[in-house]
This record gives structure tokens, sequence and C-alpha cells, in this order.
């Protein structure tokens, strides 16, 4: 079972109907956006999922985290 986590939202839309991306107080990125069909690409494991996100709100979190300390350059979480 996976632990409860807190997500704050670094990326989307002002609601909770759009792709997404969140920080968790595990230090890690959560995603949100619309399941898409493997075809070709990596294997997934059983829990996981592919989604979609448009390349905006990708760079907007990345924009959004990149002075947290959660993601300086050189530190590993620890957690893949």
């Amino acid at each position: 079972m996976l632990p409860d986590m807190e997500l704050r939202k670094v990326s989307g839309c002002d609601d909770d109907e759009c792709p997404a991306v969140y920080l968790s107080d595990l230090g890690t990125a959560v995603v949100r956006g619309d399941q898409v069909p493997i075809r070709d690409g990596p294997t997934l494991s059983s829990g996981e999922a592919a989604v979609e996100l448009p390349v905006e709100t990708v760079l907007h979190a990345v924009a959004a985290l990149s002075g947290s300390a959660a993601l300086r350059p050189g530190e590993d979480s620890g957690r893949y």
C-alpha cells in the first residue's frame, strides 16, 4: 500500500479538470493527464499508466520547480 501524500499543484489550470503536475511531500512529482494506449514503447508494470500532458504544462512545471530544494542538481532524493 502506498503512503498517503500531500500534493501541491505546480502546473496546470485553476480547476481540477485538466492535465497538471504536482509536487508531493515525499519529494516526488505526480502528473495527471489523459491515459494513452501504448503500442510500441515502454512496458508498463502493474499499477502504472502512461499519461499525456501538453508540453506547456511540463515546461511550466519545470520553471515553477527550478528553485525548489527538492529538485536541486546533484542532490538525489533516493526515489525512482
